[in-house]
């Protein structure tokens, strides 16, 4: 092994070695690290954004929701056992329905109202409520709040078509006034959403007669599945509990399917240098025919030529896929670091480039960067020497 070793290193290092052959033998190592690169790196980005979308659902939805209430006693429960468990910092009953917000009878809207405890409305979505001087203050997304050309302390109508009045059957209306605005960025919450008074909530939701659900807030570093199951085994099996990933399935299975895409598309860079490596081997090969006939003829066996190639196909593979990952994972600490790579914050929530890896993501990456190479440097080193003994000591370059 030594041996296949030490002569591989010669044949690839040696200064009597052509030009062209180390010219190949380069371009292969450098597109092999590209491709390793590309991947290290875009799998970062796309788990860094992937990390920072779903923490932004987690604060506008709630880490766990509970729901499937069908009487104020099961309610009463729920809060008395989210209020004694330490695993809990914060929880908000709400009641949603969809409605309509208008201004000035010029600007209308379709919403989904949300109706809680505003004075939780900090403490469980992290969205803070402003005093509003006696009158009742909601709470709208800035891009509901740009379409009504309204902003805080503006005069607004809230309806709810599906609940009308008894007495002459029209919508119930309540008028309130915009108090605070939030921006999350995240899907249509701030186009859509309204956070209302619970008060506010039951007058204009007449056909409800129970919360819809109570949304929890964990304490920092709880573990969400571990307070699901806790949760699960204390409350009725009548009620749902349910983590705000089962809220969302199709968007985080869209994220998850884009990275594993953005994988597959970028290996074809290392198909591509594979190639070019097939293509230096192929060219050593023809150069050492000759040395390799002598190997032969001294008596070392054609199972040794052919690991000999392989070492070399080795050797520059993981050189190309070493370097590429390092140099990968080196800019995604820094970026992670210090964030030197920016983004524009009118278009994106964020200032910088997120960048985030696993060390699954980095073993996945490196087991089919190995495979490709391995799959082309075996169908070359198989072919390595076919030449008969005969031929190729004669062999001429």
């Amino acid at each position: 092994m030594k041996l296949n070793m030490k002569l591989a290193s010669r044949f690839l290092l040696s200064r009597r070695e052509n030009r062209p052959g180390k010219l190949s033998a380069w371009i292969a190592v450098i597109g092999l690290s590209v491709g390793s690169f590309s991947m290290i790196v875009s799998t970062a980005v796309l788990r860094g954004f992937e990390e920072k979308v779903t923490e932004r659902l987690a604060s506008i939805e709630g880490d766990l929701r509970i729901s499937g209430f069908s009487s104020e006693e099961e309610i009463s429960n729920s809060v008395s056992v989210l209020s004694d468990l330490n695993s809990i910092s914060a929880f908000a009953g709400f009641m949603k329905r969809k409605g309509l917000i208008t201004l000035d009878g010029k600007y209308h809207k379709m919403v989904t109202m949300k109706a809680l405890d505003m004075d939780r409305l900090e403490s469980v979505y992290g969205i803070p409520a402003s005093e509003t001087n006696g009158k009742i203050g909601i709470t709208v997304g800035r891009h509901l709040a740009q379409r009504l050309n309204a902003g805080a302390g503006s005069e607004v109508n809230l309806l709810s078509p599906v609940d009308q009045s008894a007495l002459f059957g029209l919508p119930l209306t309540q008028k309130v006034v915009i108090s605070d605005i939030f921006q999350t960025d995240v899907l249509d919450y701030d186009d859509k959403l309204v956070f209302i008074p619970l008060e506010v909530g039951r007058k204009l939701f007449t056909r409800k007669h129970l919360l819809d659900g109570i949304d929890v807030r964990l304490a920092a570093g709880e573990n969400v599945d571990d307070a699901q199951m806790a949760l699960t085994e204390i409350l009725p099996p009548s009620l749902s509990i349910s983590t705000w990933e089962s809220v969302h399935p199709s968007l985080l299975n869209a994220m998850k399917l884009e990275r594993i895409g953005a994988m597959f598309v970028l290996s074809l860079i290392i198909i591509v240098s594979g190639f070019n490596l097939a293509s230096t081997l192929f060219l050593i090969i023809i150069r050492k025919t000759k040395e390799f006939g002598i190997l032969r003829a001294v008596g070392m066996p054609q199972s040794n030529v052919r690991s000999i190639i392989f070492t070399q196909g080795m050797l520059i593979g993981c050189s190309g896929i070493g370097a590429g990952c390092i140099i990968g994972l080196i800019l995604v600490w820094i970026q992670k670091s210090t964030g030197f790579i920016p983004l524009p914050t009118d278009i994106y929530f964020l200032d910088s480039i997120p960048m985030m890896l696993m060390p699954a993501d980095v073993l996945w990456i490196l087991a089919i960067s190995l495979v490709l190479v391995l799959g082309f440097i075996i169908i070359t080193s198989w072919k390595a020497n076919r030449m008969p003994l005969f031929e190729s000591l004669q062999y001429e370059k």
